[in-house]
């Protein structure tokens, strides 16, 4: 398997420039901060369209939380989904390599 280095595919999805991953996540050109949530990072940005474009997000979300796709909880349970995932190409590459690059900078590696 290629080697890839983790901090060259996290970008800032703004100005695609790079991110400082040590929390907070920052990016190192515009200074947009993201959240971490549960060790994800959230790196979405809001919605800055102009007046005549209706931002239909919240309508959605609020749809599929009050009409939730039907029968899910019979096909999978978050445990087996999980699972599902940590069998992922995502997981062996991204998350395990996350977890390394945090074990370093607790480390003082990259100090």
């Amino acid at each position: 398997m290629k080697d890839i280095n983790i901090t060259s595919l996290i970008v800032c999805p703004s100005c695609k420039k790079m991110l400082s991953i040590v929390p907070p996540i920052i990016c190192t050109k515009c200074g947009i901060k993201y959240p971490n949530d549960q060790n994800i990072p959230m790196l979405f940005l809001e919605n800055n369209w102009k007046n005549n474009k209706i931002d239909v997000t919240t309508d959605v979300k609020q749809f599929y939380e009050k009409t939730p796709f039907p029968d899910y909880e019979d096909i999978d349970s978050i445990s087996s989904l999980v699972k599902k995932a940590e069998r992922g190409i995502f997981y062996t590459t991204f998350y395990l390599r996350l977890e390394l690059l945090n074990l370093d900078i607790m480390k003082g590696v990259y100090s």
